[in-house]
């Protein structure tokens, strides 16, 4: 349901269940996840109320699963962007973080990095990913973060080298080969690379379907960049009918006027 975007519907079901089952971690964070796409539909009179109820849930999960990082992670990014009118405590996330790096070095500096991107701080973001990484060099999720760091610099060499050495590390890490297709994309530069990328992540499915559809636009203007309007065509078309994807159309009828 929540894939849907019924989150009302999703805490209705998820609620009760969870009345009773209180220590299952996987449906705890279904249920933050739900508040979470709740409080962006509800009147800004009731978003109080689902946020408290949301930093509950949050509490909740971390007190099942203390070292789960995205527990940890939603527990720190509430703290930092709420308001302290619904829990948002700055100094209850500085000493959460404090307590990771003591624990997970590594981790402490990515949680750091992610806390900056929210910031806007790209410069601090993008050495505490860099820290991650000396401490732990496989670290896929510090590899990813510190290449889309560079990727919103346009640091297209950079970016697309972090994003390699994440699937070099796991080659089932789907976000860093759709991330290589997109740096591809906008560098204009790296196609085969892209174009390989693209295909493994469409292969792969995403339950997303614009997200689908952005790999399947981008895809097609690699394909259209070597010159093969044959192969960029379908997926011009699959993006269209993923999610009416509004530059695929316009390039859909470019091709058709010039006869591609």
């Amino acid at each position: 349901m929540i894939a849907n975007g019924d989150a009302k519907a999703a805490i209705a079901e998820l609620e009760p269940i969870w009345e009773t089952n209180k220590n299952n971690f996987a449906l705890c964070q279904l249920l933050v996840d739900a508040y979470s796409d709740r409080i962006d539909q509800v009147s800004f009179l009731k978003k109080r109320g689902v946020a408290k109820t949301m930093l509950a849930t949050m509490e909740q999960c971390y007190d099942i699963k203390p070292d789960d990082e995205t527990a940890q992670l939603n527990l720190i990014m509430f703290h930092t962007q709420a308001p302290s009118s619904v829990g948002g405590d700055k100094e209850a996330a500085e000493r959460l973080i404090k307590d990771i790096s003591a624990k997970y070095p590594s981790r402490g500096f990515l949680m750091k990095a992610r806390l900056a991107i929210s910031e806007d701080d790209f410069a601090a973001a993008e050495s505490f990913a860099h820290q991650a990484i000396e401490i732990e060099p496989d670290n896929v999720e510090a590899l990813n973060v510190a290449g889309l760091i560079a990727l919103q610099q346009n640091q297209y060499v950079n970016a697309i080298e972090l994003f390699k050495r994440c699937v070099s590390a796991d080659k089932q890490n789907f976000d860093c080969h759709y991330q290589i297709g997109k740096t591809a994309h906008l560098s204009g530069e790296y196609a085969q690379d892209g174009i390989t990328a693209f295909e493994r992540f469409i292969r792969n499915g995403h339950d997303n379907p614009e997200y689908l559809a952005h790999a399947h636009y981008r895809l097609a203007e690699l394909y259209l960049s070597t010159d093969n309007q044959r192969k960029a065509r379908p997926h011009l078309e699959t993006a269209v009918t993923l999610a009416g994807l509004k530059s695929a159309r316009k390039r859909l009828a470019k091709l058709s006027k010039s006869g591609g």
